[in-house]
């Protein structure tokens, strides 16, 4: 079916490629795309993205990083930002398998705000990071983790007026939607 007044919808949109800094060198070529690693079946570059756009209309995207090549893996949560000439991409957190289930929003004050899943501890994480500043450093905060508990996957975060975090996600252990907000530690 169509719209009511129109035969056809029609988008435009332009592409862009992304460069990752994640493997030193190139990219071999078993990993990009269009190829197959029949030797490395378990591949899977960069997933569970999520974007937004800056104070100046850059866009700025979290996702997760998950490399297992020839017993080599990583599972880490990246930030990659244009900057309006180039790219630049940061490792906002390492150690065991933490970024999944990505959102990502920017505050007013021009801070990135990021909720993920911290699948190692079984928590739901939120990192921040100041874009006015070229070297970000990034921070990072707990939201819940009940002890013995599996929370925080399929996290959606949104800010409020006063720049207050929202998040809802999924709580695996008791089957249920959770909801998060308040003052970030930023």
């Amino acid at each position: 079916s169509s719209l009511a007044g129109s035969s056809a919808l029609r988008a435009s949109f332009s592409i862009f490629l992304v460069p990752s800094s994640t493997v030193v060198g190139s990219i071999p070529s078993c990993l990009r795309a269009s190829s197959t690693c029949a030797s490395h079946p378990s591949s899977d570059f960069a997933s569970a993205s999520s974007i937004s756009l800056d104070m100046k209309g850059n866009p700025v995207i979290a996702y997760y990083e998950h490399l297992d090549n020839a017993g080599y893996t990583r599972k880490n949560l990246k930030f990659a930002f244009f900057d309006g000439h180039a790219w630049q991409i940061d490792t906002v957190e390492t150690g065991g398998s933490v970024g999944m289930y990505t959102d990502i929003a920017v505050d007013s004050n021009n801070i990135a705000h990021i909720s993920y899943y911290d699948e190692s501890n079984g928590a739901l994480k939120h990192a921040w990071a100041d874009l006015n500043v070229p070297s970000r450093s990034w921070n990072t905060e707990v939201i819940d983790s009940g002890a013995g508990s599996d929370v925080g996957q399929h996290s959606s975060l949104s800010l409020d007026s006063k720049d207050e975090l929202h998040i809802a996600y999924y709580d695996a252990s008791a089957q249920n939607l959770m909801y998060a907000f308040g003052n970030s530690g930023s």
